[in-house]
């Protein structure tokens, strides 16, 4: 199994590779956010069962579209960001986050410049009200068909 290991400003709640890339690159949903990580240079290479790659990892903050929410009925923002609890990736390149209100966001990862570095990344749409509001979205799984499942305690 390969590795890559990252540090994280904040607690990680879930963290989802990005199958569709052609280089290693991950997701992390936690209590700071999204963030895009991705393994650069000789630490992609060094990537084998047993040894991590640690040296190489670059990363970009995923932002949120709120005006863009603000406009969908029904939509009550939060002040600041919200918790991200859960995030899945799926096949077709979209990543999809829950948060800790119930909602489901996405964001487009295809179609970005192959050389990002420290570029953001595509914000992050809200999709739905997935959970009633007030229950945290605990799981999110993309699964075949473009279909989305998630899940709450």
């Amino acid at each position: 199994v390969a590795v890559a290991a990252a540090a994280a400003a904040a607690p990680v709640a879930s963290a989802a590779w990005c199958v569709h890339a052609s280089i290693p690159e991950f997701a992390t949903a936690g209590a700071d956010g999204v963030t895009l990580w991705r393994v650069t240079g000789g630490a992609a290479a060094e990537m084998r069962p047993g040894r991590p790659a640690t040296a190489g990892v670059s990363y970009s903050k995923v932002p949120f579209d709120t005006l863009g929410a603000a406009a969908m009925d029904g939509y009550d923002p939060d002040p600041g960001s919200p918790v991200c609890t859960a995030c899945a990736v799926a096949a077709s390149g979209a990543l999809f986050v829950g948060d800790s209100h119930g909602r489901l966001w996405r964001a487009a990862l295809t179609g970005r410049p192959a050389h990002y570095a420290n570029d953001p990344a595509l914000p992050l749409s809200l999709c739905c009200q997935a959970l009633p509001r007030g229950e945290a979205i605990t799981a999110v799984a993309a699964v075949a068909g473009g279909r989305i499942f998630t899940g709450s305690a």
